[in-house]
């Protein structure tokens, strides 16, 4: 059985002598290639920690949450927390490690692409976060699934812009996207504890002003900035 990788594969379609270095130069530049690596180190089980424990160490973070603390936190009933996504990935690996110290019974409604972390998948709930008719149809199952785990009484990490922040050129400055409202949604029908988090910081200036080219660039880049 092969080893789960994050790397991009060749198109099957696509004659090998052209896919395979093609593909290969893709990992390179995007970064999987590295982000891979540290993959498969920080899978490599010990006696301490669990994935995400080593995931972190392995990519140096260290998280540090401020001002109420993780101890204001309830440590039962419904508990929707919400925060910015400055950075696309990381935060969520850190907050959630924070998190379930205290509510071990977290999970994060995240990006299905994630879900190629297999390590990850107990964690999440699946959502396809681009926009369009198809997105809002194979949301549906996944928002209620959420909205069931907040109802019996569960807590839920979300990231309600559904974008990583980038820069818009008419605020001249890097923020979110604006928030969709299936976070009110969930907290009005589950009546869930709301905790807003603030995560400081953005991702690097080419991530920037790539993005202003392309939108899609934006997600080719995200393993190059973790």
């Amino acid at each position: 059985m092969s080893e789960p990788a994050l790397l991009l594969s060749p198109p099957a379609r696509v004659p090998a002598v052209i896919a395979q270095p093609v593909a290969g130069l893709a990992n390179r530049l995007t970064g999987l290639r590295r982000l891979d690596a540290l993959y498969q180190q920080a899978r490599q089980p010990t006696e301490d920690g669990d994935f995400l424990d080593r995931a972190l160490d392995t990519l140096g973070v260290q998280c540090a949450l401020t001002g109420a603390g993780v101890d204001r936190i309830p440590a039962s009933g419904p508990l929707l927390v919400v925060a910015n996504h400055p950075f696309g990935g990381v935060e969520g690996m850190a907050l959630a490690q924070a998190l379930r110290r205290r509510r071990p019974d977290l999970r994060i409604l995240a990006n299905y692409l994630l879900g190629r972390v297999a390590e990850l998948a107990p964690l999440m709930i699946a959502v396809n976060p681009f926009s369009g008719a198809q997105a809002v149809r194979q949301n549906r199952r996944p928002l209620r699934e959420a909205l069931d785990w907040l109802r019996a009484g569960g807590s839920l990490l979300m990231f309600p812009a559904g974008a990583v922040s980038h820069l818009h050129l008419s605020r001249r400055a890097v923020t979110d996207p604006p928030w969709q409202p299936a976070a009110a949604w969930l907290a009005r029908r589950s009546e869930a504890r709301v905790v807003p988090v603030f995560v400081d910081g953005r991702n690097s200036a080419a991530f920037q002003a790539a993005g202003l080219l392309a939108p899609q660039l934006r997600t080719a880049l995200l393993a190059r900035e973790l």
